[in-house]
């Protein structure tokens, strides 16, 4: 036998004899109340909702992820919100012309990295999810532009 079954079943046995000495002494009713106290908080009924990282949005552009929010829809009293952002959401950009939905500038592909959004990404919002509102982060980089520019790829300020 190794030493670590043999500590392992030590440590077994010491927990089953005490476990054998307790014994209850007393008892403890407990009176639930049958009204909300007047001090407690109301949870709003969209308290339950879902949260997307910007850059990896077209990753939930799917069946799957639609049936999901539909069946959290289907339980609530009110519509979910579903919150597009996290740390992605402050190193995006949005392209006109691309073709794919989001294009990530360099590899770690992760949320610290810098994302290009196409006009595609926006697809997944008009599409699927029509059981639920959305809550759009705003970029809140230091690298956002101060004056107008004409440049092919802008930032995105929704």
């Amino acid at each position: 036998m190794s030493w670590k079954a043999s500590i392992f079943g030590g440590l077994l046995l010491a927990a089953h004899h005490v476990a054998a000495q307790a014994s209850v002494t007393s008892t403890q009713t407990i009176v639930l109340p049958t009204a909300r106290p007047l001090s407690a908080f109301n949870v709003p009924a969209d308290f339950a909702s879902v949260g997307f990282e910007t850059a990896f949005l077209p990753g939930y552009n799917n069946t799957l992820s639609e049936n999901l929010v539909a069946s959290l829809a289907s339980r609530m009293a009110a519509l979910p919100v579903i919150r597009i952002g996290g740390t992605s959401g402050d190193r995006i950009t949005f392209k006109p012309k691309q073709k794919e939905p989001a294009h990530c500038v360099k590899k770690p592909c992760n949320s610290a990295a810098t994302f290009i959004l196409g006009p595609t990404y926006f697809d997944a919002l008009s599409t699927r999810f029509k059981s639920a509102h959305f809550s759009i982060q705003a970029p809140l980089s230091d690298g956002l532009p101060t004056a107008p520019t004409s440049s092919p790829t802008s930032r995105v300020c929704l």
